[in-house]
């Protein structure tokens, strides 16, 4: 039986355990249950710009998106009911359709 060098096995046990540790941005304190945080005075969050098909569809995204998944549409496209407009989505995989959380 080969010897297993220790070190090799505590790399492991800390990556194992950073994979699950929070993400904070432009700060160090991070309430418990989030697991993603930014704070900042001067700038903006840029959310994936993709052109989706239709409110109905997750093209061109996989087909097995996840609810909740939030995208910035950048054109208006589909046919009637079907139409998605410019701006702010989240996909909702119970309803399989896409809504628009901007406000004008």
């Amino acid at each position: 039986m080969k010897n297993f060098n220790p070190l090799i096995i505590l790399i492991t046990l800390f990556i194992t355990n950073v994979t699950q540790a929070q993400v904070a941005i432009g700060t160090t304190y991070i309430e418990d249950g989030i697991i993603f945080k930014t704070e900042t005075e001067d700038k903006g969050l840029l959310l994936p710009r993709v052109q989706l098909v239709s409110r109905n569809s997750t093209s061109p995204l996989p087909t097995n998106i996840p609810s909740g998944t939030v995208v910035f549409n950048t054109q208006t496209t589909g046919t009637f009911p079907n139409i998605i407009t410019t701006g702010i989505h989240w996909w909702s995989a119970e309803e399989n359709q896409w809504t628009n959380i901007s406000v004008n």
